[in-house]
């Protein structure tokens, strides 16, 4: 009997210990994917471009959504999470396919990009407009600090949305 029990405390503290491990490990992974998270904010930016600010209810401007990525980042896939909605304006979508990577600058880096999409805004009323941002949800892909057996690196892939900043447009 008194061995039963010592098996049974045995195996009790073999879970118990089991369970920490795994607790630390699932910590360890969620901080790992959390910083990789907050590294890649600094990589990607859904940008929002708007020709003119202030116009007359004569004129027209134009909003250009473009996704920088740095040198080091992929992108696997997007999908758009929302729209923004143009309230104030009638709104006709200009065709940028195919889509075509150019590299330029932003914030002073060398970073590629893509034009997702352009919206040509013509004002039917007076009044200060906020353009709703664009959302997205991107697959990323980064190099790790792990290696394949033959040697390479190892991406990791995370799924984040990013979100253009709203931009104000003043008819008047």
């Amino acid at each position: 009997m008194k061995l039963i029990k010592q098996i049974s405390l045995l195996f009790f503290i073999l879970t118990l210990s089991s369970s920490f491990i795994n607790t630390k490990e699932e910590n360890k992974i969620i901080k790992e994917t959390n910083v990789l998270s907050w590294e890649l904010e600094d990589n990607v930016h859904l940008v929002t471009e708007v020709t003119r600010n202030v116009l007359s209810l004569e004129n027209v401007t134009e909003v250009t959504y473009k996704l920088y990525v740095s040198q080091n980042t992929g992108i696997s896939k997007w999908e758009t999470v929302k729209k923004p909605d143009y309230k104030g304006f009638e709104s006709e979508e200009i065709d940028v396919m195919p889509l075509s990577v150019k590299t330029g600058g932003f914030k002073n880096e060398k970073y590629r990009y893509v034009v997702l999409s352009k919206t040509k805004l013509t004002p039917i009323e007076k009044g200060e407009f906020q353009i709703e941002p664009l959302k997205l949800n991107i697959t990323l892909e980064t190099p790790s600090n792990k290696r394949n057996l033959n040697g390479g690196m190892i991406m990791e892939t995370i799924n984040k949305d990013f979100e253009s900043e709203p931009v104000t447009i003043t008819v008047k």
